[in-house]
């Protein structure tokens, strides 16, 4: 994918496995079951029916040696393999399931990118916010995250192009929430200050005594260089649970409808 120098400075990418629990365990379950029971009930009628040289000799060695291995298990596994990759991109967001087996990959984009500016609502969750996420006047659902009881979970809701109501949780980390949340929320000032104290101050002045001081190995000065993104991840998650990043980033109204904030 190539990306113009604007666009690389406001891109991000992050993938989340989804969690194996509740009816997904089931699903990855009943399908290695079926490895299992399918081909033996087979075999089992290839018998009953008279056909038990070509389960012998053709059957078991061409399914089990060949086919399970390059293409039952690539094809069929992939659907109980599901992680969600989330794109930051010149202030949209889009989401794509990803769903991968042995070898293969499909990859599904389940809504059109949506631009930060037209979501009316970005919460955390839980709490008091979470009701918002789980109304009824929501008519689609899509849940992209690691388990809905991630503490890290937070949601957006917009109305999609056709008009309909739309809400999508998903797990946040530091570069989802300053490229996209924050910023989109109107908290440049704050994120400004934040990556140049943190690279400034802690970040470099670490690289260089690490480096030049204290002569430590490459890989403990790639660490002290990295600093300011663990520091960042802290202060962000803490900034986006005070709720102070929200802030009206639209004013009148768009197209007929209300204010949105």
């Amino acid at each position: 994918m190539a990306l113009t120098t604007n666009e690389m400075a406001n891109f991000d990418e992050l993938s989340v496995d989804k969690r194996v629990e509740g009816k997904y365990k089931l699903h990855r379950t009943l399908m290695k079951l079926g490895y299992i029971f399918i081909p033996l009930a087979i075999i089992v009628l290839m018998f009953a029916i008279g056909g038990g040289a070509f389960a012998l000799f053709i059957f078991i060695p061409l399914f089990y040696f060949w086919a399970f291995t390059k293409f039952v298990i690539p094809y069929t596994w992939r659907y109980v393999n599901i992680s969600y990759t989330y794109t930051v991109k010149s202030g949209k967001f889009s989401m794509s399931k990803v769903m991968s087996g042995k070898g293969t990959k499909k990859i599904k984009e389940e809504f059109a990118p949506v631009s930060i500016s037209d979501m009316t609502v970005i919460a955390p969750y839980n709490g008091e916010y979470k009701d918002a996420a789980d109304a009824a006047d929501i008519v689609n659902r899509y849940e992209t995250c690691s388990f809905l009881a991630h503490p890290d979970n937070y949601y957006f809701i917009w109305n999609n192009e056709k008009g309909e109501k739309s809400v999508c949780i998903f797990q946040a980390t530091n570069s989802i929430m300053t490229k996209g949340v924050l910023r989109g929320g109107g908290d440049t000032k704050m994120l400004m200050l934040a990556d140049n104290l943190f690279l400034w101050v802690v970040s470099i002045p670490l690289g260089m005594l690490a480096g030049f001081v204290f002569h430590f190995p490459a890989f403990w000065i790639y660490v002290c260089l990295k600093a300011d993104q663990i520091l960042k991840a802290v202060w962000c998650v803490f900034r986006l649970r005070s709720g102070k990043w929200m802030k009206k980033i639209t004013v009148g109204k768009v197209s007929g409808q209300e204010d949105r904030a």
